[in-house]
C-alpha cells in the first residue's frame, strides 16, 4: 500500500467529515457564511490534516492493505474526531473571528435601520447604542437582513419615536 494513497484517503475522509460538521456549526452559531473568508473550511481541514496524518499513518502502518484502508480511515476519524472536537477546531480557527462577525452584523443592522423609513429619522448614534448591546450572532444575522426591523425596534428600541430628529 502506497503512503501517498493513505494520505489521500485520510485527507478525503477528513474533508468529508469536517464539511458535514461545518454546515451544522454555522447553523448552530447563526453565522452567515458570507462573513467568513472563502477558504475557511479548507484552512481548518488543512490544519487538522497536518496535525493528524502522521498519527494516522503510525497507528495503521502494520494493518493496512488494499482491502481495508478506507475502513481504517473511517474508524480512525470516528475515534479521533468527535463532533465536539470538530466544533472546537472551528471555534479556534483564526478565520472565524466571532467578535469581528458580531461587529460586521451590528454595522449592517445600523445601516438597515438608518436607511429605512420611518427609522431613518432617528440619529445613527441612537441606533448604534441600541445595536451595540446586541451580541447574539443569530439575532443580529436575522435583523441585519432588513427583515423584521419592526420587531427589532419593538423589542430593543421601543422608545425610538421619542428620538425623532424632525
Amino acid at each position: 500500500m502506497q503512503q501517498d494513497q493513505l494520505k489521500t484517503a485520510f485527507r478525503e475522509g477528513l474533508s468529508e467529515l469536517f464539511s458535514e460538521h461545518f454546515e451544522v456549526f454555522l447553523k448552530e452559531k447563526g453565522i452567515p457564511e458570507r462573513y467568513l473568508p472563502n477558504d475557511t473550511l479548507s484552512r481548518v481541514i488543512e490544519r487538522q490534516y497536518d496535525s493528524g496524518v502522521d498519527e494516522f499513518l503510525n497507528e495503521t502502518k502494520n494493518i493496512i492493505d488494499e482491502d481495508n484502508y478506507r475502513v481504517l480511515v473511517q474508524d480512525f476519524l470516528f475515534e479521533n474526531y468527535a463532533p465536539d472536537f470538530i466544533a472546537l477546531k472551528f471555534e479556534e480557527s483564526p478565520s472565524i473571528d466571532l467578535e469581528d462577525i458580531v461587529e460586521d452584523l451590528q454595522q449592517e443592522l445600523v445601516l438597515q435601520v438608518t436607511k429605512n423609513e420611518p427609522y431613518s429619522k432617528v440619529s445613527r448614534g441612537f441606533w448604534q447604542s441600541k445595536i451595540r448591546q446586541l451580541q447574539d450572532i443569530k439575532t443580529l444575522a436575522r435583523y441585519s437582513q432588513g427583515d423584521d426591523l419592526g420587531e427589532f425596534v419593538e423589542i430593543y428600541a421601543p422608545e425610538w419615536k421619542e428620538q425623532d430628529e424632525d
